[in-house]
């Protein structure tokens, strides 16, 4: 159908406007609004899925941001952790060292109180008044050395 017969259809002469299409029951068809939903439709999911591709650029940029202070922190718990056994490591080779002094000093001292037991023992035989009922003055002198 050409412009020349729409108008014809119309019965309104110049008028080149076609005429829409009529149901048996007269009612206009829908196409023009099923248009305009279906370009609603479509200007809709354009906005929500600038949304989401926004939402989820910022979600990545947080999330490398938060992994790279969560990885920064662990390394620096990793180190401080090292450090801390190190420390140890360092604190007990130095007690250990200053208890084989201590033990060497300790002997030593030993050794020598051994010694002068054993000499004040040896003069304490060689004393004549030994089996006396007091202390002579040898032996007083000997019990002053052991103090």
């Amino acid at each position: 159908m050409g412009p020349e017969e729409a108008c014809r259809t119309s019965g309104r002469s110049g008028d080149w406007s076609v005429s829409r299409p009529k149901r048996s029951n007269g009612e206009v068809m829908l196409t023009g609004l099923y248009a305009k939903l279906i370009i609603a439709g479509v200007i809709l999911a354009a906005i929500v899925g600038y949304g989401e591709w926004r939402n989820n650029a910022g979600f990545n940029k947080s999330e490398a941001l938060w992994t790279a202070k969560y990885n920064q922190r662990e390394n620096d718990l990793i180190r401080q952790s090292m450090a801390e056994t190190e420390r140890q490591r360092s604190a007990n080779e130095a007690a250990k060292a200053l208890e084989v002094e201590r033990i060497a000093q300790l002997e030593a001292d030993n050794e020598k109180l051994s010694q002068l037991i054993k000499d004040l023992s040896d003069e304490a035989d060689k004393d004549p008044a030994a089996n006396s009922g007091g202390l002579s003055d040898s032996a007083r002198l000997r019990i002053n050395k052991v103090r």
